[in-house]
């Protein structure tokens, strides 16, 4: 997170490509070497996810970020409701983001059978390729904004919004072509073993397409930590979500498709919500609720 802040993202994904290539290597010479039980495989990844990070904190803060260190006579308990204030708000966000994503394909497998999943993950996987790389545009604009926004630089910020919109315009491009052609990916990826149906890639990839413009202004509401709307969106799309997939997906027109279906339907509401208060926080004009 003080790289983060720091406007340093790339140090932060240095450390996470560390770590995964390190518990590659592991999990191959432990299998190598005729040890991949379970719980040594547990042990060995657990390590090396706590041990990178800690020798990370380590020669940070013994170096660039010596006068940022830890301490506790720099505590100050004041502060400490306003930050966990926010951490809680990140914390359910983060929740019912769970809630709704990784019920998918317990819903799909309950309602249609397991023999419906893959191809679900299939689609899933194909889009969230455009997704990923959206996001790692966006991410680094996190603390930027922040930034922007604690020196009163709106105009910085208009710019960077236009720029990501005009970005994610080439996206929705990018996923129109994938969908175009993701059939013939299939045939090439899975070898004909896996039909996916149409409409499930149509909605997906409509779903990466409206997830990622949402994630420009959820970058930037982030970034400004304005999540009152935000919340109370998460925790309304967190209650519904589970029964109107599982309506959706009972009929057999859309079937696993209803699914993400449920997942846009909610996002699109998010529509009436974000965009509003970001303009609103850009030009000065946010007032109660939006300014929250």
């Amino acid at each position: 997170m003080v790289v983060t802040a720091d406007q340093r993202p790339s140090w932060a994904n240095a450390m996470n490509t560390v770590v995964n290539v390190l518990q590659l290597t592991a999990v191959f010479i432990l299998v190598q070497a005729g040890r991949d039980s379970l719980v040594t495989l547990a042990v060995a990844l657990g390590g090396i996810n706590l041990a990178v990070p800690l020798i990370a904190n380590f020669l940070l803060f013994s170096s660039r970020y010596r006068k940022y260190s830890p301490s506790l006579r720099h505590v100050e308990l004041k502060y400490a409701r306003d930050l966990l204030s926010l951490g809680a708000v990140f914390f359910i966000l983060q929740g019912a983001s769970l809630v709704v994503f990784m019920t998918d394909n317990v819903i799909i497998s309950q309602v249609l059978g397991p023999e419906e999943v893959p191809a679900y993950n299939v689609s899933y996987r194909y889009f969230n390729f455009a997704a990923v790389f959206f996001a790692l545009i966006t991410t680094p604009f996190w603390s930027a904004f922040t930034d922007a926004f604690i020196k009163r630089d709106m105009d910085w910020i208009r710019r960077m919004v236009r720029r990501l919109l005009r970005i994610w315009l080439l996206l929705a491009l990018g996923c129109l072509g994938m969908l175009a052609v993701s059939s013939q990916v299939y045939e090439i990826w899975l070898g004909g073993v896996l039909e996916v149906p149409l409409i499930l890639d149509v909605f997906m990839a409509l779903w990466v397409i409206f997830s990622a413009v949402l994630g420009i202004f959820g970058t930037l509401l982030s970034g400004v930590g304005k999540l009152r709307l935000t919340l109370y969106h998460a925790a309304f799309v967190m209650v519904v979500n589970i029964p109107l997939s599982v309506w959706l997906a009972g009929y057999p027109a859309l079937g696993s498709a209803g699914v993400i279906l449920a997942s846009l339907i909610g996002l699109i509401l998010r529509f009436f919500i974000q965009p509003v208060q970001c303009y609103k926080i850009m030009n000065g004009t946010a007032r109660g609720i939006w300014a929250r």
